[in-house]
């Protein structure tokens, strides 16, 4: 873990855990989600790396939470984030599974 994603007990922005990168309300609320998956992904990841299969399931879930569309302009049903907040979300992905993190960020 990088020395500035250590949990601290100082709260910012509605009562997360303060993270000097994290800029705004939607970033905390995204990171927030993403920290969610994350821990579920955590689970199965090392069973995917270890039989080399795709895991459906956690593309199934970024789906279901609308991370798939992060990216896409807001007039075509995306969220139109920045590359600054789609990295932040990737780097919070990866800390549960890197794989699937990779693949996201391969194609949005």
């Amino acid at each position: 873990m990088y020395p500035h994603h250590r949990l601290s007990s100082e709260r910012s922005l509605a009562g997360h855990v303060h993270d000097p990168f994290i800029r705004t309300e939607e970033e905390a609320g995204l990171l927030q989600h993403a920290e969610t998956l994350a821990e579920t992904f955590s689970k199965s990841a090392a069973y995917y790396d270890r039989t080399g299969t795709f895991p459906i399931e956690h593309y199934a879930a970024l789906h279901d939470a609308g991370f798939l569309t992060l990216t896409l302009p807001k007039h075509l049903g995306g969220r139109e984030i920045s590359l600054y907040t789609m990295l932040l979300v990737l780097e919070r992905l990866a800390q549960g599974d890197g794989s699937t993190a990779l693949g996201l960020g391969w194609h949005l």
